[in-house]
């Protein structure tokens, strides 16, 4: 391959194996898998780090920080979750990915060769499968615990009653976005259709 690629680069006149070029692809989308998975498994604790020190924290902070910290603490988890649905859709991608590049190559060769993804007891199952789907529910759930330690905090404070109701609505609003955002990952679909080797591009 190495070869055909320097040949193709000198003269134009030869080409790489497409099954190849597959490979490699297939090799780099298991680094993204991998990269994509541990960022997610990365979040639950991360998330319960935060959780533990913005409840904790938050009553010692002086009276001047507080609010500020009250009032960034809804959108920063929105913002946390939002990104880790962003990693969940992309482990989407690559998987379905990977499913289509086993497919192609064991019908080139008429048996199976590549079976991991496509064989795979998950396969066409929950968006990033089921230990994504945990980690995204855990984060769900975490950052809903911290939307209500944060109005509760707001709420036996010494402030107007007008602010509390206007800090309760604010939350409760974070996390219906929260919500809506998780739902909309159930129905996540893939934007484009990938083409394999042989079948033509509809956008040429």
């Amino acid at each position: 391959m190495a070869q055909n690629l320097k040949t193709g680069q000198r003269g134009h006149s030869a080409k790489a194996d497409p099954v190849d070029v597959l490979i490699e692809e297939y090799r780099a989308l298991y680094s993204v898998l991998v990269f994509r998975l541990g960022a997610m498994e990365q979040r639950v604790p991360a998330t319960a780090a935060i959780l533990s020190a913005a409840l904790g924290g938050t009553t010692l902070l002086p009276e001047s920080v507080r609010p500020m910290v009250l009032i960034a603490l809804p959108l920063v988890l929105v913002g946390f979750f939002r990104s880790t649905l962003g990693h969940a859709r992309s482990k989407h991608d690559v998987k379905l990915r990977i499913d289509e590049i086993e497919r192609h190559i064991n019908r080139l060769f008429g048996q199976r060769l590549l079976t991991f993804q496509s064989q795979h007891p998950s396969r066409g199952g929950q968006v990033a499968g089921r230990s994504g789907r945990e980690s995204v529910l855990s984060i769900y759930f975490s950052v809903l615990a911290l939307l209500a330690g944060s109005a509760f905090t707001v709420a036996t404070s010494e402030v107007t009653s007008a602010r509390i109701d206007g800090y309760i609505i604010y939350t409760a609003l974070c996390g219906l976005w929260a919500s809506i955002d998780l739902i909309r990952l159930g129905r996540y679909r893939r934007q484009h259709q990938l083409v394999m080797s042989g079948q033509q591009d509809s956008a040429r």
